[in-house]
């Protein structure tokens, strides 16, 4: 029996991962293309945040052991995508020691990784691009029909 369940998405759930050094923080991603942040350390989960990192429809997250504030992400675009989680206040109580890139106002920089912006990874060689760009498009739009 499970000790809940929860309905984190409104398609289907493809990813999870727990935080290494924020006990009870959960990462889940989906077929909706988002993100999200869960404390799971109570009696029922709560959202902590919602992040959609432009990958498309979202097929694993994975916390970073050696930095637990940035989640890595993969998506049917072909792309990577780090979201430095600490630009969440709700994060940033629960690693207090952690390091995050931060701009002039001293506030912690949105999907940047030590002050190098956004990282996308490009999985494919330009051959198959126009192949899969079609492809792509064929499935964003049977899921706008949906």
């Amino acid at each position: 029996e499970a000790v809940w369940d929860m309905r984190a998405h409104r398609k289907a759930a493809s990813a999870v991962d727990f935080n290494p050094a924020a006990a009870g923080v959960l990462a889940t991603g989906s077929a909706d293309k988002t993100v999200k942040l869960w404390d799971v350390s109570g009696a029922e989960p709560q959202l902590i945040a919602t992040k959609d990192l432009e990958l498309g429809k979202i097929f694993d997250v994975s916390f970073s052991p050696d930095t637990p504030s940035l989640l890595a992400a993969g998506g049917s675009k072909g792309k990577l995508g780090v979201w430095n989680t600490l630009e969440q206040e709700a994060m940033q109580q629960r690693l207090p020691d952690a390091q995050a890139a931060l701009d002039a106002d001293g506030k912690v920089l949105s999907g940047a990784v030590a002050g190098m912006g956004e990282l996308n990874v490009n999985s494919s060689d330009e051959e198959s691009d126009a192949e899969e760009a079609g492809l792509a498009e064929e499935a964003e739009e049977s899921d706008e029909e949906e």
